[in-house]
């Protein structure tokens, strides 16, 4: 698959076969009926933007699998109630999820201790005001970089004693 291959396409639901071993980077961006994804075992990354703008999609399970996500991979994807993180990630970069939850919120929010670095701007502006975040950033994390969860509607945290930069 090719960067961009359904960019603005209609797709509903999408199921990613085991042997794809990484999502091109802007490959579904703006395929805003998207509204379920399905990953395969095998994939290991995630590139720039590749699903930024897939407004439509309500649950987001990343597996143990994958173990690189690029910056905005997830971006603006405003329809989010559900994020799961999976184990096999050690830092969610710049803006990943930045705009992601803005039309019904993400109620609670876990970052696993798998998770090394919270980069620039990750979860800036994650969620909606009227469903508040409850944040759990397990122990493990060490950095949580510049404006990581700036205007975000987080309304409690707990910093795990692992954190040692903020």
């Amino acid at each position: 698959m090719g960067p961009g291959a359904f960019r603005g396409t209609r797709l509903v639901t999408l199921a990613l076969p085991d042997a794809l071993a990484e999502i091109p980077e802007e490959a579904f961006k703006d395929v805003s009926t998207l509204i379920a994804v399905t990953f395969g075992s095998g994939i290991t990354a995630v590139r720039a933007r590749a699903f930024y703008g897939c407004s439509g999609v309500t649950s987001l399970d990343l597996p143990d699998s994958i173990t690189e996500l690029e910056p905005e991979a997830f971006a603006s994807m405003a329809g989010l109630t559900s994020l799961s993180i999976g184990a096999g990630i050690h830092a969610i970069p710049g803006y990943c999820f930045t705009n992601a939850g803005t039309d019904n919120g993400v109620a609670n929010l876990t970052i696993p201790g798998t998770v090394a670095s919270i980069n620039e701007g990750a979860f800036y502006a994650f969620g909606n005001s009227g469903t508040p975040t409850i944040l759990t950033i397990m122990d493990g994390v060490f950095t949580i970089e510049a404006q990581a969860f700036a205007y975000s509607q987080v309304i409690d945290i707990d910093i795990p004693g692992s954190v040692t930069y903020i």
